[in-house]
């Protein structure tokens, strides 16, 4: 700090008489009395020039004897000083003074020294009270807040529209403005241009520790009561930011996490068994190879199994070199190797996936442009590669925790196994979010009816949340919607004037979850990008049809005039043309010319004419958009699919498709052979390049010459015209060029968890791999009690605002290595079941229950479950709510009318619930390996299948058919691809196509109109069995209750209703037990 820049009341300048000639300008010193001073370690004697100033300095000087001075002028031993006089005595700090600052002050970049006064070889700070830096403090948060005031008040007279939403935020920052609080403050450290607020902490060790709380300019000329304090050393600025007392926690082992602890256990031991594995198998010679086959000589069946990878490399791997080596240790060598390098290893790997394993040879699954003949003599282990790629994800994530560096420094806290005294005091210091939950705009464009309060309250919660936020969505609650308004409404808070691309991220456990939700979503009049694609998927135009559907939709709704077009596709052909001429080109362009009906181009129509007569030929080049318009996914299909198959079928193509092609085009369903149709005639008709060396016409060229000089004079309004009909046509024809374009305006960006730090995000994002800098505002996950909680945490420490997590751990559960979880229970001690229990518990559950106690600290709420299904008929609703939720305090009401779920299928009109019984006597289920079928129910399943959905009743309705077992799923698909080879009705083999088939793992957020549970056990039952033994996968509730909520209008259960109504089915399956009991009496048994 410079002497000038302490201002004070007390300021004087005068003249002393001096003995010392050698006193220099500049010079600062400390007055010790009316008769001398100590400038730069020598003391002077002084004597007033005049009697009347030596009076009025004597007085002020004996208030404090604490002044300060610095020599302006010295001529003839008569030296003019400037003298700062202070309010009150000097006092010295001989401990060493440390003040801590925040993130938002670290930001500002402070330097001890801006604020340290050097005299006479000793440091000196200067002070105001901490009552001077009340005032100015309280005025400070007054102007900042009438400032934005000020801001919305211009704002509303823009913005008629959102008057009242933007008035309530002025109501709100009024009140807000009377109620300002400030904290206590000690003082305020001063430098040449700003004032430091500063409070006291505490005394620890013998050093006093202050924290700074806020930085604003000097704006007062003069500051009366300053005072002047020695050090006798100097102060330091200390990291006193949330981020570093975690870390210094963390550090010192305080912040003990026992549920994660658990899992990085478990995650060690999922990477020992990899490392096993790949080790159990060792280096493989070839004996012989071919294109895409190995010859070994041993027997790698059991040891290998197909879709396993091979690798071949150059040098053996070094886990399999070193055998004794851990995964724990590999992974960080291999971390420290690849910050070494800069790059890691895998370039140098060639991995192939296995297709067929016989006793003496693998056959590898077959590439493009693939030879493997000379890799005879070569080794080959188990590619390990995709494994620990996804295991380092992990491990660098959990790392970025422990470290301190999670983008929300508050994560360890939250996780750790007692919440700290330390957490509780930031959360009840930290400001709160105030941002109401729905505007206008948000309810109209994602409501169809009028919300419920329970949804207004989870859609407030999670915007206004600065740490977590967990929605319980029980089936049918409507979580995507909730979902997209809540999205909908931080895009609306976020500051447009920043560069927000990609700061909400929107992730899943399942690549179709995050499909069904962002292709509801348009943020800001575009599509949300999904980055990452399913294995073996190739980048075809069915991952864009959401993208080509939205360019549709703002085509249409571009108006081009005709000769705007014609303008447009003559300087496309011209430049086509010049770059690549030919004879079919140079018809074209003067066709073209001569169908212009711009006046002004006659002369250009006459020649034309007369070039075209000299060789009169004429060929229109396909236009391929039609063929990109066909729909080749489901949902786009049942908007406009019909449609764009006939445009196509009545255009110039038709006398090119095939009767087959022509066939597929006029069904009025969707089927796969519609995907495989596109496809093919986008490769048909694709111009193939022509690489002939032709000159162009001279004459032509002097033609398209003129034309162009027309065009180029034309209105602005017909230029306007023809810039908009380009942009038309590229949005028409390019879906691939438009997802890159839309990644560079998105706000959310969209994944799987696991796909979540791949190269596309990261790409997207601008990032490599290895920074640990980039975050994002938000994270939103999708089903998040179905992730497993070593995949969530990739993303949850990329949250720096905000993680909302919607899900329901009454539905499907995580999914667990089988034979890790075993080895950690072998290894745990006797009756010690905690870490198995732990592993079971999913991240959603933990959050969940931790959200509530964190509640309870700062009545922030952080936790609700959404409390009205809209999915089902009302008596099912209740069943399931009744059966899986009500004990937990979950329950949930079904408000929708019983009408809305009307249907009038033969011999169960309007009923909800159904059993189709089939007794023990028409057979039992049999085992099939692991798992179990029973082909008396398969048989039923099918035969109602068809007479419904032959019936007039049924064939407008969805079907689903769910069982608990892999065999049964996989007879019941046989037997309907059968069904549908043999039919004679094309209507009914479409409506099959559209069937869906599966295990219960396969139906979580999906809903069909009618679905059958195939149940398969039968028999006698044994009240000595264990749960496990009579029931499998049914004793599981979870299970149980996704299987009985699918449906919206009916569930037909199909087996053996006397084995669910035993004692035993109600002590352990009891929703299959109550389910029986209510088609007994409110349903219908067959």
């Amino acid at each position: 700090m410079k002497f000038d820049g302490i201002k004070t009341d007390r300021t004087f300048i005068k003249q002393v008489e001096i003995d010392n000639d050698k006193v220099k300008v500049e010079l600062l010193g400390i007055l010790h009395s009316v008769d001398s001073m100590e400038l730069d370690g020598v003391n002077e004697t002084i004597k007033f020039r005049y009697i009347d100033t030596y009076n009025e300095i004597e007085l002020e000087f004996k208030r404090s004897s604490n002044a300060i001075v610095k020599v302006l002028k010295v001529k003839n031993k008569i030296a003019t000083i400037k003298i700062i006089i202070f309010a009150m005595q000097l006092r010295c700090i001989y401990e060493k003074l440390y003040i801590k600052l925040d993130e938002r002050l670290l930001n500002k970049q402070l330097k001890e020294n801006d604020f340290l006064i050097t005299i006479n070889a000793q440091n000196y700070i200067a002070v105001a009270s901490g009552n001077n830096a009340k005032d100015t403090l309280f005025l400070y948060e007054s102007q900042k807040i009438q400032n934005d005031i000020n801001k919305l008040q211009r704002t509303i007279e823009k913005d008629i529209e959102n008057k009242v939403e933007l008035e309530q935020k002025i109501q709100d920052l009024e009140h807000q403005k009377q109620n300002i609080q400030v904290d206590e403050i000690a003082f305020t450290l001063l430098s040449d241009t700003k004032q430091l607020a500063i409070e006291r902490l505490n005394m620890t060790d013998d050093r006093i520790i202050y924290k700074a709380t806020k930085l604003m300019e000097k704006t007062q000329k003069e500051i009366a009561g300053l005072r002047l304090i020695r050090l006798k050393e100097p102060f330091e600025f200390k990291d006193g930011s949330v981020r570093a007392s975690i870390k210094d926690a963390l550090e010192d082992g305080d912040l003990v996490s026992t549920y994660l602890d658990i899992w990085d256990k478990y995650a060690i031991k999922e990477g020992d068994f990899l490392l096993k594995k790949a080790r159990d198998i060792g280096e493989i010679e070839i004996k012989e190879a071919d294109r895409f086959r190995l010859k070994v000589e041993i027997d790698l069946r059991g040891k290998m199994s197909e879709n396993d990878f091979i690798c071949i490399m150059e040098n053996t791997p070094p886990y399999l070199e070193n055998k004794e080596i851990d995964f724990k240790t590999y992974i960080q060598e291999n971390i420290t190797q690849e910050k070494l390098k800069g790059k890691n290893e895998s370039n140098k790997i060639q991995t192939y996936k296995i297709e067929r394993i016989t006793s003496e040879s693998i056959e590898l699954e077959k590439q493009d442009n693939m030879n493997l003949e000379d890799l005879k003599g070569k080794k080959f282990s188990l590619s390990i590669f995709g494994d620990f790629v996804a295991l380092k994800r992990k491990y660098k994530a959990r790392q970025r925790m422990l470290e301190g560096k999670s983008a929300n420094p508050i994560l360890p806290m939250i996780f750790a196994s007692e919440v700290s005294e330390n957490l509780k005091q930031i959360l009840n210091e930290q400001q709160k979010n105030t941002y109401p939950p729905l505007s206008d705009s948000v309810e109209q464009k994602i409501f169809k009816t009028k919300p419920t309060e329970n949804q207004i309250e989870a859609i407030r919660m999670a915007i206004n949340t600065k740490d977590i936020a967990i929605i319980q969505g029980p089936p049918g609650t409507g979580k995507t919607t909730i979902l997209n308004a809540i999205i909908e409404r931080l895009n609306e808070l976020i500051d447009m004037d920043l560069n927000k691309r990609g700061s909400i991220f929107i992730g899943g456990f399942q690549h179709t979850a995050v499909e069904n939700l962002i292709q509801r979503m348009n943020l800001n009049g575009i599509p949300t990008p999904k980055y990452g694609k399913k294995t073996n998927e190739i980048d075809s135009l069915e991952n864009y049809d959401y993208i080509m559907e939205w360019s549709r939709k703002i085509a249409n709704n571009i108006i081009v005039k005709e000769d705007s077009k014609s303008i447009k596709e003559f300087k496309e052909l011209a430049a086509n043309y010049c770059k690549r001429p030919n004879q079919s080109k140079q018809k074209e362009i003067l066709q073209k010319i001569i169908n212009t009906k711009e006046l002004k181009l006659k002369e250009c129509r006459d020649i034309a004419r007369y070039l075209l007569d000299i060789n009169n030929t004429n060929k229109i080049e396909n236009d391929l958009s039609l063929i990109y318009a066909i729909r080749s996914n489901e949902l786009s299909f049942q908007d406009d699919g019909i449609d764009r198959n006939y445009d196509l079928l009545e255009s110039e193509f038709r006398e090119l498709l095939t009767d087959k092609e022509k066939q597929i085009l006029k069904n009025k369903f969707f089927c796969q052979d519609l995907i495989k149709l596109k496809n093919d005639l986008i490769r048909r008709f694709t111009p193939k390049p022509k690489f002939e060396k032709e000159k162009p016409n001279s004459e032509v060229l002097d033609l398209i010459e003129k034309v162009i000089n027309v065009f180029n004079n034309l209105s602005i309004e017909s230029r306007i015209n023809v810039v908009l009909a380009e942009f038309k046509q590229k949005l028409q024809s390019n879906p691939f060029a438009l997802k890159n374009m839309l990644k560079d305006y998105s706000i959310a960006f969209s994944a799987t968890i696991g796909q979540s730090s791949g190269k596309e995000v990261l790409d997207a994002k601008g990032v490599q791999e290895n920074n640990e800098q980039y975050s994002y505002d938000t994270v939103i996950i999708d089903e998040a009690a179905m992730v497993n909680p070593l995949d969530l945490f990739l993303v949850l420490v990329l949250a720096k605002h905000r993680i909302i997590l919607v899900g329901d751990h009454r539905q499907l559960p995580h999914m667990f290595h089988e034979q890790v979880l075993k080895e950690m229970e072998d290894d745990t001690k006797e009756g010690d079941s905690i870490e198995s229990e732990l592993l079971k518990e999913s991240m959603f559950g933990f959050l969940k229950v931790r959200a509530q106690e964190l509640e309870k600290i700062d009545g922030v709420k952080r936790f609700i479950t959404l409390n009205n299904q809209f999915r089902t008929h009302p008596l099912l609703g209740h069943l399931v709510s009744n059966i899986f939720y009500k004990e937990h305090n979950e329950g949930y009401e079904s408000p929708r009318p019983e009408s809305d779920f009307s249907h009038k299928l033969k011999d169960i009109e309007d009923i909800p619930a159904v059993w189709i019984n089939l007794s023990k006597d028409m057979g039992i289920d049999s085992k099939n390996g692991t798992s179990r079928m029973r082909k008396c129910e398969i048989d039923m399943i099918e035969s109602k299948l068809v007479e419904y959905m032959s019936s007039e009743a049924g064939s407008g309705l969805s079907y689903g058919i769910i069982s608990f077992y892999r065999a049964q799923t996989d007879a019941i698909k046989d037997r309907i691809e059968k069904l549908k080879q043999n039919l004679n009705s094309i209507t009914i083999k479409e409506a099959l196509e559209k069937v869906k088939i599966g295990s219960v793992d396969q139906f979580q957020g999906n809903e069909f109109d009618i679905v059958f549970l195939s149940t398969v056990r039968s028999g006698n039952i044994n009240n000595n069995l264990s749960p496990q033994k009579a029931f499998g996968f049914l004793a599981v509730p979870n299970r149980l209750c996704v299987a009985m909520s699918r449906q919206k209008k009916c569930l037909i259960a199909v087996g053996d209703m006397a084995y669910f109504k035993s004692n035993l089915a109600k002590q352990y399956v009891r929703g299959m037990y109550e389910f029986a009991s209510l088609c007994e009496t409110k349903g219908r048994v067959l």
